[in-house]
């Protein structure tokens, strides 16, 4: 029977692979006409892997809003065209190979569904073409005396900081709450990780850790009762895709919320993809998130066009909007305003990777139309998300639980010192 069992899950992954696979043939790639003006750009992402269920819609988002700037006759008549890699099986070398092949196309900035540009932002630098990938603010895209690589949002260890303080401030008993955190083993758990320093300080008892595989992971159950057993009242995770899922399917199980701890994810963790993947084991948990999803109000003004653009060109229903396709839609709109103040500035006879560098770092009060604050970009401020909010799962849906933005409880430095 165990033997059976098996065999059924193995077709079954192999089924899903090939569908994956099929899905990636079909990727679309924004291309002008062979006499137009196009500004390339370079978006690398999990086609494929335990975390194509972020990859795709991620990278959909992004050709989708260049395909609206294109229809409405691009920036002035220049074109916006999309170059692709898949970078699943390892993000940082085949993303490295993907820019330099992008290098000798023309690609003048790139993104990736991931935070392995932070990993390369010297040779980016190098080669002076920027990058906005889909990631927080970290220390590792810091280059001198310029940035080549910039965030998302303020960062994912001010991240969980903010969590920790929104946990402080309502809590209501005498003894101060008490959070464990789960993250991945690497650059965007670390980071995560650091974050948990300032525990004392905001008024919480951190305590500890347990560290999660990239990929393979299959089972968590020690993790959790570990640190289940160091009695937490909060534990916060940093995963992607189906590890994830397996990490809340393993809570559900261990029934991790029945014995009193609440959880919580980091921005992103917890996505359309796991909620397919879990069922309903992820309602009750929250999530800290600097983004709109498809719980907010559909009346603010940037919601139409995305939700229209998702409804035409994919079919989607305003509840099956991945959150990643609006982090797409989202980057895509800074790196297309970053393109058109550098047209601006330069002229689009003498665009260069530096000129949309420097696009990126002139973004003042430029609205998304999300109801986020104002975005402005420096090399002082290398990020262009300045708050966070506060979403709880029901039904498979990621809800606002709070109207109110979180501010940064800090900042990490522009400088190393």
């Amino acid at each position: 029977m165990k033997k059976r069992v098996k065999r059924i899950g193995l077709s079954l992954v192999a089924v899903g692979l090939c569908i994956v696979l099929s899905l990636t043939a079909a990727i679309p790639v924004c291309e002008a006409g062979p006499n137009e003006r196009v500004v390339k750009i370079g978006v690398a992402s999990y086609f494929t892997g335990p975390i194509a269920s972020c990859g795709i819609p991620g990278y959909y988002g992004i050709v989708d809003y260049l395909k609206l700037v294109n229809d409405q006759g691009g920036l002035d008549g220049v074109k916006l065209e999309g170059r692709w890699a898949n970078t699943a099986q390892s993000p940082i070398p085949l993303l490295l190979t993907a820019h330099k092949r992008w290098k000798t196309e023309g690609v003048l900035i790139e993104s990736a569904i991931s935070n392995s540009h932070a990993y390369i932002a010297p040779t980016m630098q190098r080669d002076e073409i920027p990058a906005i990938p889909f990631a927080p603010y970290s220390t590792l895209m810091i280059t001198e005396p310029e940035m080549w690589v910039f965030g998302t949002s303020a960062g994912l260890g001010p991240e969980f900081a903010t969590f920790m303080k929104w946990v402080r401030d309502n809590w209501i008993e005498q003894r101060p709450p008490r959070i464990g955190i789960m993250l991945i083993d690497f650059e965007e758990g670390w980071e995560t990780y650091e974050g948990s320093k300032h525990a004392a300080e905001i008024g919480v008892e951190f305590v500890g850790k347990e560290v999660i595989p990239v990929f393979g992971v299959i089972d968590t159950s020690v993790e959790w009762i570990r640190l289940a057993n160091k009695n937490p009242d909060w534990i916060y995770v940093m995963h992607f895709g189906g590890s994830m899922a397996v990490l809340v399917k393993d809570a559900a199980r261990l029934e991790i919320m029945k014995k009193g701890i609440k959880l919580c994810a980091g921005a992103g963790n917890l996505d359309e993809g796991v909620f397919r993947m879990v069922g309903g084991d992820a309602d009750g948990w929250y999530q800290i998130y600097p983004f709109v999803c498809n719980g907010d109000d559909p009346q603010l003004p940037g919601m139409k066009a995305v939700l229209d653009a998702a409804k035409d060109n994919r079919g989607w229903e305003v509840e099956d909007v991945p959150q990643f396709y609006f982090v797409g839609w989202i980057v895509a709109k800074v790196i297309v305003e970053a393109i058109r103040l550098a047209i601006e500035n330069v002229g689009f006879e003498n665009l260069s990777g530096r000129a949309i560098r420097d696009g990126v770092c002139s973004i003042r009060d430029f609205d998304l139309g999300f109801g986020i604050p104002l975005v402005n970009v420096s090399d002082e401020k290398p990020y262009f998300i300045e708050v966070e909010r506060m979403f709880r799962v029901e039904e498979s849906r990621l809800w606002p639980i709070i109207t109110d933005f979180l501010k940064p409880y800090y900042l990490n430095p522009r400088h190393l010192q």
